[in-house]
């Protein structure tokens, strides 16, 4: 017992609510809550004494309960708490929690000290949060919710509630009691795996469409598998027909130059007995052995370039004849673009040769007729100008001398020297001419460029002669002597033609060279002519034709009446020996 419990019955007070620990025969406590009643006269007291060993265990329990849900409280994940019913949110408690979730002290949101929970809720879900509480509350229910905070830092975060009204016993609202917790990453995680499910449900539906788009293309590839089968079929048909009906021979090879199919026609060409005959030869076998490294590398050439045209060979027949071949040949490729076989189509060229051949003699025999044409021209102008030019010439001097004599001259026999010395001299002009017709000595000093030059100055000096415009783009120094010759000999008739028959007051001459060809065109303004009705005796025309059949590649005479006369040649480019370009 206390001193001061002492002090108090000594001064005869009564004590109440004294409460000591008293240990029992079996060795267990119990609590005894004491009123002393001090009785002086008799110099003692008396004592009441009331088991509380339950209250005081129960009272342990309840500290107990209370430090365990105070701790409980305090390692939640959240923030415990117990508001009223406002819109404001004003709380009543909130655990230490607050200030992890929301930045704020527990002090500063209790009555809304500094800070309203109410306006941490995100604006755009007051109403909504507001809503289902009161809905809950309504119909005495839990509620669960989850909304957007803002926190001290201004940073948004999910949050997950769970709370219950506390109503008294007549039913009236007395308060909120719930807890609130952090669920950001969750909803962040939720929305990932949201995501990933929309991704993985685009990814499902897309495969499952390229499946259906797959099966479709499948089975419309095998249709057409089918059908290209088929026509396959009927294009190896009608390419067997066309090789064998053909007059050509055709042969298909591997890329090695290996024989994999050869036509009829083929056969007989090489004088095998059966195109059979010919598979798993060699293309290199049917033609001579100095051609074959020709032939190799043409083969190579043609998968580089697809097609190789009018190539010529000397092939192999029966018995080891030779025979002369054309060949065109291209690459067959398969649907991916890739190389896979060479066809060859020739044909046996023989007579095409002799012809040529036949040609090229029966050219040579008028280029030489025309070299002699243009020698024995020459010679006569040496013999005109040796002997009629010098006899004229002569005749004049004399003429001239005896005209200065005038006294003792009848004046008929005056008049009639006159026109004897006039005749001579237009006698002397016209042999003149005659020789710059046959023989230009600027065509053979100087070339047949400078030659036409020469030409049309001496036209254009003629009385009543045409204005005659020359144009000449060309780089070429000399060509072959018969060349030359050809291409003035046209150039001159057909300025003579447009001067003489034309009648035509402006002539346009134009020489010009693309690339291994000149050409050489006169053109007039002129009468012109039928050129379906050519008057004979016109051996200019047919002059120039001939040359440019004989020396030159392509021809072009058009003219019409009253429309002029248009004449064009082009001969290909063959240079003297010693000229290099």
């Amino acid at each position: 017992m206390a001193v001061e419990t002492f002090d108090q019955l000594k001064s005869g007070e009564t004590v109440t609510d004294f409460v000591d620990r008293n240990v029992c025969k079996d060795g267990s406590h119990r609590w005894i809550n004491w009123i002393v009643i001090p009785l002086p006269e008799r110099n003692i007291a008396f004592g009441i004494g009331q088991d509380i060993t339950e209250r005081k265990q129960a009272e342990a329990a309840l500290r107990e309960s209370e430090r365990r849900l105070c701790t409980l409280i305090s390692n939640l994940p959240g923030m415990a708490y117990r508001s009223r019913s406002d819109r404001k949110w004003s709380m009543e408690f909130v655990s230490e929690g607050a200030f992890q979730l929301t930045g704020h002290k527990a002090s500063d949101l209790i009555d809304n000290r500094k800070v309203a929970f109410g306006d941490l809720i995100h604006a755009a879900d007051r109403k909504t949060v507001w809503d289902q509480v009161q809905e809950a509350i309504a119909n005495r229910r839990r509620f669960q919710l989850e909304y957007r905070i803002r926190t001290a830092a201004g940073k948004e975060r999910w949050v997950w509630e769970q709370g219950v009204g506390v109503f008294s016993d007549t039913g009236e609202l007395q308060a909120l009691e719930g807890l609130i917790t952090d669920i950001s990453e969750r909803q962040a995680a939720k929305a990932k795996l949201k995501q990933s499910h929309e991704e993985l449900e685009r990814k499902v539906n897309e495969r499952t469409t390229e499946l259906v788009d797959a099966n479709t293309s499948l089975t419309t590839e095998i249709q057409e598998r089918i059908q290209a089968e088929e026509l396959l079929r009927q294009s190896e048909a009608k390419y067997r027909a066309f090789a064998e009906s053909s007059p050509d021979a055709v042969f298909i090879t591997d890329l090695k130059g290996q024989l994999t199919f050869a036509s009829r026609q083929a056969a007989e060409l090489h004088g095998v007995g059966s195109p059979e005959e010919m598979i798993g030869r060699l293309a290199l076998e049917l033609v001579s052995k100095e051609e074959r490294a020709k032939l190799r590398k043409n083969l190579g050439l043609l998968i580089e370039k697809d097609i190789l045209r009018n190539n010529e060979y000397t092939a192999l027949g029966k018995g080891g004849t030779t025979f002369p071949v054309e060949t065109s040949s291209a690459v067959i490729r398969n649907a991916g673009g890739e190389p896979v076989d060479l066809m060859v189509v020739y044909r046996d060229i023989t007579k095409r040769k002799q012809s040529q051949d036949a040609l090229r003699k029966e050219q040579d025999a008028l280029r030489r007729m025309l070299q002699a044409s243009d020698r024995d021209r020459e010679l006569l102008t040496y013999e005109i100008h040796d002997g009629v030019a010098q006899q004229l010439l002569g005749a004049i001097f004399h003429f001239e001398a005896v005209s200065q004599m005038e006294r003792g001259i009848a004046g008929e026999v005056k008049a009639a020297l006159d026109n004897g010395l006039a005749a001579l001299r237009k006698a002397s002009l016209e042999a003149r001419d005659l020789m710059n017709r046959t023989h230009t000595p600027v065509f053979r000093e100087f070339g047949f460029r400078e030659a036409i030059v020469d030409l049309i100055d001496q036209v254009s000096n003629r009385p009543n002669a045409p204005e005659i415009a020359f144009r000449c783009e060309t780089h070429f120094e000399r060509l072959e002597p018969a060349l030359e010759n050809a291409i003035f000999r046209v150039a001159q008739e057909a300025i003579a033609n447009a001067c003489i028959h034309g009648k035509s007051e402006l002539v346009r001459v134009t020489l010009i060279q693309e690339g291994d060809e000149v050409t050489v065109e006169v053109q007039d303004s002129g009468i012109g002519f039928d050129t379906a009705k050519v008057v004979e005796g016109r051996f200019g025309l047919d002059g120039i034709r001939e040359r440019t059949r004989l020396l030159g590649k392509d021809l072009e005479i058009e003219s019409m009446p009253g429309k002029g006369t248009r004449i064009r040649a082009t001969f290909p480019l063959i240079y003297r020996e010693e000229q290099t370009e």
